[in-house]
């Protein structure tokens, strides 16, 4: 409340005291003619008093835009920061949704992945399908290869469509990733010209493509700070 009473008496007093100093100032106009012997010259005073008022009118109007237009700067400002602060608040609740649907992304591709029917038949590939052939592999063996294709097939697919970031796999998959695809390859291949599907196991490849692409910048960095000059040595 005190800002506005402020402001109030502040434009009341101000154009105010431009008349009353011209008023005055037509007043003494008189006596200072006197002054200099020229009473008759006190009536063109007249002509001043009107000409001090316009020109005090003229004084008064551009106060009073210099007012409103500083009101107008202050107001802006107040708007624009209500603004800025809403924009920030939306982009930190966006961060936090967009941080929590990731989260909960990983832990579906996570359980994808540590699924025990997943798990179990990786094991099986691992352990019986490496060095056999897969023209070789009975209806059991393939029906447990597909199993594997099929869940890092997801993965890979939640990967290229922004889901999920391939660095959160790195640790703690990479091995089992890149071994299965090295493994199962061959039979993904036969399968897309069984089926006539030339996009079948994509999902898988790129997982694949996209966690060596990861390993090797880290390989290179590594290798490039130690190859990096020691000061003092």
């Amino acid at each position: 409340m005190p800002q506005p009473m402020k402001r109030s008496a502040r434009t009341l007093w101000v154009p105010l005291s431009i008349f009353l100093l011209v008023g005055l100032l037509w007043a003494l106009t008189p006596y200072l003619i006197s002054r200099m012997g020229q009473l008759g010259d006190q009536f063109g005073s007249v002509n001043a008093l009107f000409s001090g008022l316009a020109f005090a009118g003229i004084l008064v109007v551009l106060w009073r835009h210099r007012e409103e237009y500083a009101a107008q700067q202050a107001s802006i400002k107040t708007q624009m920061k209500l603004l800025s602060d809403v924009i920030a608040a939306q982009t930190e609740a966006s961060s936090s949704a967009t941080q929590a649907a990731r989260g909960q992304a990983f832990a579906f591709a996570a359980g994808i992945i540590q699924s025990d029917k997943a798990r179990m038949a990786r094991r099986l590939v691992f352990k019986l399908l490496r060095d056999k052939d897969f023209t070789l592999w009975s209806p059991a063996e393939q029906a447990q290869a597909e199993i594997v294709c099929h869940s890092f097939d997801q993965i890979g697919i939640m990967i290229k469509n922004g889901m999920v970031k391939p660095q959160t796999l790195i640790d703690g998959w990479y091995a089992s990733i890149v071994e299965s695809w090295k493994i199962l390859e061959p039979f993904v291949r036969s399968r897309r010209k069984e089926f006539g599907a030339e996009n079948l196991g994509a999902g898988f490849r790129y997982l694949f493509d996209e966690v060596k692409k990861i390993k090797k910048a880290e390989a290179d960095r590594l290798t490039n700070y130690q190859s990096y000059p020691i000061p003092g040595r």
